[in-house]
């Protein structure tokens, strides 16, 4: 059995009994990908529980309804996991014109900023927006972009469809006459990720790259399948490396090099710096949208 065939076999085990695992304590996402052992990536896959907070001792397990180390016959792994926070940052000028920039921040103050992800077009608006985090504001509350040094600012547009329980936003923008003439480096998508794609990757270790506002440019290999939550884990291409995303990134975008579309990033593990992100054909079908 392949690396793709056991992460789909895993995975179809999985249904059946993921409710009852996400009833153990701390849980907040459940998935297969390789299994860490002290710290260290193996090839071997697991169940694997993110937790919030520290993972405690076995030696609590029964007092603190803590899951086994296996069940059903799969093993299982349990992950610490911490939502990225946005990088702190000096207090923005407003500046009336400029570019958008991919990989710089937007939200309503340079300590709250993230990163600017892609142009995309949904069904529900007119015009173009920008897909983010939902971490970027409120529904109808301005978005500003700030540059690297978040020293000065500019008005972008508004959030129109927030959407917290998937991770992202999108933001219309408003006051540029020709989006696609303002916007210098973004990721250009040629498609999006669909299920079958994110096995693929998975398997064969295909490096993904995104550009964000708090680690600029990192790249890393998908470190399990999706769950059924869309959520996938990324961690570096090889153990010890520095980690992978920071505060200030989510909202980038998870590509491969030839623009395949994989995830939205929004968070970090706190145990080894690895990214978690939303997959980019959920967040589409969710929203209605197409890329330009």
């Amino acid at each position: 059995m392949n690396g793709a065939q056991q992460l789909r076999d895993y995975q179809k085990r999985l249904r059946p009994i993921e409710s009852k695992l996400r009833r153990y304590t701390g849980v907040r996402h459940v998935d297969v990908g390789y299994r860490y052992v002290d710290g260290q990536r193996t090839d071997k896959l697991a169940v694997r529980l993110f937790v919030a907070g520290p993972k405690l001792a076995r030696s609590q397990a029964k007092a603190k309804n803590l899951a086994p180390k296996s069940v059903a016959g799969l093993p299982i792994d349990v992950v610490a996991l911490t939502r990225a926070r946005p990088a702190p940052s000096a207090l923005a000028t407003p500046e009336p014109a400029g570019d958008l920039l991919g990989g710089l921040g937007i939200g309503q103050t340079a300590q709250s900023a993230v990163t600017l992800g892609v142009v995309v077009h949904s069904l529900a608006f007119p015009g173009p927006q920008i897909l983010t985090s939902h971490e970027v504001g409120y529904e109808n509350e301005t978005v500003l972009q700030f540059g690297l040094a978040g020293s000065r600012s500019r008005p972008v547009g508004h959030v129109v469809n927030w959407q917290p329980s998937n991770m992202c936003a999108l933001v219309q923008v408003d006051g540029i006459p020709s989006v696609y003439d303002a916007v210098r480096d973004l990721p250009n998508v040629r498609k999006v990720a669909e299920p079958v794609d994110i096995s693929v990757l998975f398997a064969n270790r295909v490096s993904l790259q995104k550009y964000g506002y708090g680690t600029q440019r990192t790249e890393a290999i998908l470190d399990g399948g999706e769950a059924s939550d869309g959520t996938v884990a990324l961690s570096a291409l090889v153990d010890g490396h520095p980690p992978v995303a920071g505060p200030g990134d989510c909202g980038s975008i998870w590509m491969t090099s030839d623009g395949m579309a994989v995830a939205l990033h929004y968070g970090s593990r706190d145990s080894d710096g690895a990214a978690l992100a939303q997959t980019m054909h959920g967040i589409r079908d969710l929203l209605g949208l197409s890329f330009p």
